[in-house]
Order: structure tokens, then sequence, then C-alpha cells
């Protein structure tokens, strides 16, 4: 495993990367659409 090309290593980074990126953006803007829709207060302090 330690001995796969730098590409690789890049490939495998860059993946997990975007899909936690798409996770939290994703969960960010299904709070704001809550927030607007029904009134929930996420971020309200």
């Amino acid at each position: 495993m330690f001995r796969m090309p730098i590409f690789a290593w890049a490939v495998l980074a860059t993946s997990l990367i975007a899909l936690t990126a798409t996770q939290l953006i994703g969960t960010s803007f299904q709070m704001v659409s809550f927030q607007r829709l029904f009134g929930m207060g996420f971020f309200d302090p």
C-alpha cells in the first residue's frame, strides 16, 4: 500500500476531501432552507 504512486495518493485525498465538503455544503444548505421555510432557529444567537 505504501508503494502506490503519488498520483494515486493525490486522487484518494481529493476524493475524500470532495466527499466531506459535499456533505457539509449539503447539510448547511438544508439548514438554511429549513430556517427560511419553517422559521427554525439554527443560526440565531
